[in-house]
């Protein structure tokens, strides 16, 4: 998180801003469940591919805003976190100190590589 320290979003991952829960409808298909029905509610997912395998992941607002301002080309860790604050109408300071929580998770689950 050091300024100049530059990120990107690998070309595989896809970010999805959707009006119902995803994940709810494939975690009880995954489980072998019947299948709830829809709830209507925004929900933002980011489907990456790590170690052949593609997974969901559930976001946060701020992570999805982050993820979609530092893009496939790569950018600044802060001036993604100022872009992504605008965005979701937060705080570029707390995106920062949240991004220092979840950083190494992201990197693990591919959702973020160095530029």
């Amino acid at each position: 998180l050091l300024p100049g320290a530059r990120l990107r979003r690998p070309g595989p991952v896809r970010l999805l801003r959707l009006g119902f829960d995803l994940l709810s409808l494939v975690e009880a298909s995954d489980r072998g469940a019947a299948l709830p029905a829809p709830v209507a509610r925004e929900s933002w997912v980011a489907v990456a591919r790590t170690h052949y395998r593609v997974r969901l992941h559930r976001l946060a607002p701020w992570q999805f805003a982050w993820l979609e301002a530092l893009g496939s080309e790569g950018r600044d860790v802060q001036e993604a976190a100022g872009a992504g604050a605008r965005a979701c109408g937060g705080e570029a300071g707390r995106m920062l100190a949240d991004l220092a929580m979840c950083l190494p998770a992201a990197g693990a689950a591919g959702l973020v590589t160095t530029a």
